[in-house]
């Protein structure tokens, strides 16, 4: 081979290695999976009793991981506001702060910066959707309270799309449901900006957003566990069901669109240590990505980021004995905050009853019927966790680091370890969005 040849490769090789985010098309579409509380070992636990331990959630196919550190400004165990905050801007922030910084200064997040640019924009979670992780795109605060957020919503209005639980923030005090201190509707509010109101899935099915603007509130505060809805007869639409028409409105604009979907309460089943419960929570996140997924193969301009805020629980997958027993997660089909519900009053028979019925367990002790009667939900998900061999450090979050898996358009920047303000920064690099410096 010439010399020339040689210098020749060795250049492209070079070119190739050096290649920026400025080189790459700019992606069009961003599509941004928060699993709140969802760290490594309740993405394999999930694994196991979903699809079990040689399968894959649809998320975990990814072509690119990562690794993200997770520590807030003041504390090294991050809440969910500074850790949205993170994710939503670049900046690291207190526990409890929104999008502004330590030292006061608001800063612009993704969603913000996306609006700048004339894209359509979308806020979507199974909480309320005035919890720490909408609102840290969408809000600038130095407390979490919901009811300032649902304010700032309604004043701001930096969202086309907002879906989840929350309709007691919206509605005037003189409503039995509602939360607020003033007589104000935020629901007339936002009609008559533009918004087209749904709290049913029905509603949303059909929904034609003229204006390319939703506001759907679909429970009061938040919505129930996907393992409880049929027997609750919850009338609530699944995450699936909110991404499906949130990408079929957002999609029309032309610029392209930026939006945040949270499967928000995977946190708060494993706050619970409720192993089972978080792992159905984790299949309803799972589909949603799923649809976003047909969304990309058609729309290969856009880039999917699935990762997590924090990790819950401190998961430990075994206590002690190079086993666990994930059988006795599979049976059960109740979350234990509605178990709780069930066994309250109930004599010892009606409780093996139901434990037999809805946890698969026929075997209980004379202590741990003593322990479930009492109706905790800690205590019954315990019980059913010391069963599994699943063990627990914490009821709050830990400081371990969380999974990144990127699809589309410039996922291949999102391999390695780094910080969780460097997803913000790329995804902003990578959309062509500016955010706050």
């Amino acid at each position: 081979m010439s010399r020339g040849k040689i210098l020749l490769i060795l250049l492209l090789l070079i070119s190739l290695l050096t290649l920026s985010f400025a080189e790459v098309p700019k992606v069009k579409n961003v599509i941004f999976f928060i699993g709140d509380g969802m760290g490594l070992e309740s993405v394999d636990l999930s694994r196991i009793i979903l699809v079990g331990k040689d399968g894959y959630l649809d998320f975990e196919k990814a072509p690119y991981t990562g690794i993200a550190k997770t520590y807030s400004a003041n504390t090294l165990v991050t809440d969910s506001a500074a850790a949205g905050t993170a994710l939503a801007t670049g900046f690291k922030t207190n526990n409890a702060w929104l999008s502004i910084t330590p030292d006061g200064k608001p800063v612009k997040t993704l969603l913000e910066a996306a609006k700048e640019l004339g894209k359509s924009t979308g806020l979507i979670t199974t909480v309320t959707i005035t919890h720490a992780t909408p609102a840290a795109f969408g809000a600038h605060t130095t407390s979490r309270d919901e009811l300032p957020v649902a304010d700032q919503y309604a004043q701001f209005k930096s969202a086309d799309i907002y879906m989840g639980g929350g309709l007691s923030y919206f509605l005037p005090k003189s409503n039995p449901k509602s939360k607020r201190n003033d007589e104000r509707n935020l629901i007339e509010e936002f009609k008559q900006a533009g918004y087209e109101f749904v709290s049913t899935p029905e509603e949303l099915k059909n929904a034609k957003a003229p204006n390319g603007k939703i506001l759907g509130l679909f429970d009061y505060e938040y919505l129930p566990y996907f393992m409880d809805r049929e027997f609750l007869k919850s009338k609530v639409p699944s995450l699936a069901d909110m991404t499906r028409k949130a990408l079929e409105v957002l999609s029309r604009n032309k610029n392209g669109f930026f939006v945040m979907i949270e499967g928000g309460k995977i946190d708060w089943a494993n706050h619970a240590h409720d192993a089972a419960c978080a792992a159905w929570e984790t299949y309803e996140f799972n589909e949603a990505v799923k649809v976003a997924l047909e969304f990309l193969q058609k729309n290969y301009n856009t880039l999917i980021i699935v990762t997590a805020d924090h990790e819950t629980g401190g998961i430990g997958l075994s206590t002690g004995k190079y086993e666990i027993t994930p059988d006795v997660l599979k049976k059960q089909k109740l979350s234990c905050e509605t178990l709780a519900g069930l066994v309250k009053g109930k004599s010892d028979s009606e409780i093996k009853e139901i434990f037999k019925d809805y946890v698969g367990i026929e075997d209980l002790k004379p202590e741990e019927i003593e322990k479930i009667k009492k109706g905790v939900t800690l205590d019954i998900a315990n019980i059913i966790s010391t069963r599994a061999q699943i063990g627990w450090t914490t009821t709050s979050h830990s400081g371990g680091s969380v999974p990144v898996y990127a699809f589309g358009r410039g996922a291949q920047y999102f391999t390695g370890v780094y910080d969780n303000t460097d997803i913000a920064k790329k995804i902003a690099d990578l959309a062509g969005y500016t955010l706050s410096k």
